[in-house]
């Protein structure tokens, strides 16, 4: 991926330690809500293990996926 993002860069390794600066690696517990319903997304996440669920939630609390189409 590396050689991938950074393949027009002068120097990859400084771009790489730079951009490497900007993140900060958080564990999720499962359930946990990473944007509630009405915030606006502040930040981008970088998943390396495991799955993140899209839902939707009706006025009754029933959750239902969000479905692409």
């Amino acid at each position: 991926m590396r050689e991938k993002v950074f393949q027009n860069s002068p120097n990859p390794g400084d771009a790489l330690a730079e951009l490497s600066r900007m993140f900060v690696q958080k564990r999720c517990s499962r359930k946990e809500i990473l944007v509630h319903a009405g915030e606006k997304w502040s930040r981008i996440y970088f998943i390396h293990k495991g799955l993140i669920r899209l839902f939707y939630t009706d006025l009754k609390g029933r959750e239902f996926n969000k479905s692409v189409g």
